[in-house]
């Protein structure tokens, strides 16, 4: 079975009882979150990600961020 166009690459997360859909956009480096049953609110984040092969004379000594469920949860909470 095909998994739902609407769904792909977004990861389930739950937040204070809330049920949420997150995934890292790695073109422009912003996590996206939306309401798990709503595709219509969106909160992007940009934290700062950036892929360091696409940046490699400037930012070949270091580490990119790892961007854990942590991370994203904070995010919310912030919101």
């Amino acid at each position: 079975m095909a998994r739902p166009k609407g769904k792909r690459g977004f990861r389930p997360i739950t937040v204070d009882g809330n049920e949420y859909r997150w995934r890292l956009n790695t073109s422009s480096g912003l996590v996206e979150i939306n309401l798990a049953d709503t595709q219509n609110q969106r909160l992007a984040v940009d934290v700062g990600w950036r892929d360091p092969w696409l940046d490699m004379p400037r930012r070949a000594a270091s580490v990119p961020l790892t961007v854990t469920p942590r991370v994203v949860e904070s995010a919310i909470r912030l919101g």
